[in-house]
């Protein structure tokens, strides 16, 4: 059992979610998955809310959600998503990267980050496999590619990093996947190469923020520029604008703006109470 388990079976809160709680078990041997198994018994449950009291009556706008993140120098901000663009962020994952029920995901990076869990809702939504990595060590992830085979895998640069250049990690490790999925931080250009030197595959460099979800990607290739986040993602618009708010020409230099049904509802404890 996960280590927070009794924690969550004490919560009083547990039988107010709309899907219940879901159990993740551990491997046989306590510190690897080797075997991925399907056990019906401990399949989500699903608990009615009563919706008799307008005042708990769940709509769109109603809190989901909230990630902390200070981006690079700030102080951690309660990032709150609500209901609907909770819906919007997992469809648009699912879309984006044409998750189907065929693939199984593997997450190699933090289930608190926003990156880690969308990859897992939303391949769970579709009815693919999720497989999530103990820890983000080069070993461990290179026996998860090996045993596993996952098809698409999320990663932070410096985890890519550690196993490109493990000399134990051989391109045997990477050949079931068909998306390697690079953010979080700038993507140096030497992992670029190393990667593909490794592999004969292409990363997928992602722009994204925890406030608006995926706003673009450069899905690799020989003909795409190494360094280039790519273009707006699906249901995405970018514009360039000045100072002002006025668009600007191509070439010109300016501030990014960005239209997405992913757009957060606010930053915690400055949400204005919604209309009822």
């Amino acid at each position: 059992m996960a280590s927070g388990s009794p924690d969550v079976e004490h919560c009083r809160e547990v039988p107010r979610l709309d899907f219940g709680a879901l159990r993740v078990v551990d491997g046989c041997d306590g510190q690897l998955v080797d075997q991925i198994a399907v056990n019906s018994q401990i399949a989500p449950t699903s608990v009615a809310i009563p919706c008799s009291d307008s005042e708990h009556k769940l709509t769109a706008d109603s809190p989901a959600l909230i990630f902390f993140t200070s981006g690079s120098t700030g102080v951690p901000k309660g990032v709150t998503h609500n209901r609907g663009s909770l819906e919007a962020l997992v469809n648009a994952y699912g879309h984006n990267f044409n998750l189907t029920p065929d693939d199984h995901y593997l997450i190699a990076s933090s289930m608190a980050h926003i990156g880690g869990l969308l990859g897992c809702l939303s391949s769970l939504t579709l009815g693919a496999p999720v497989i999530v990595a103990r820890t983000t060590d080069a070993g461990e992830l290179a026996h998860m590619l090996l045993s596993c085979r996952p098809s698409v895998v999320k990663m932070l640069p410096s985890t890519l990093f550690s196993l490109v250049r493990d000399p134990h990690v051989s391109s045997a490790a990477f050949s079931s996947l068909r998306e390697c999925c690079v953010a979080g931080d700038h993507v140096p250009p030497e992992l670029h190469r190393e990667y593909h030197q490794l592999t004969g595959q292409h990363i997928t460099e992602m722009y994204a923020m925890t406030e608006a979800g995926m706003l673009a990607a450069n899905f690799g290739g020989p003909t795409d520029r190494i360094g280039a986040v790519g273009p707006p993602a699906a249901g995405v618009e970018l514009e360039i604008r000045s100072a002002d708010g006025t668009a600007l020409p191509a070439g010109e230099e300016g501030d990014l703006w960005a239209r997405t049904p992913c757009l957060m509802q606010g930053y915690w404890g400055s949400l204005k109470p919604q209309p009822r």
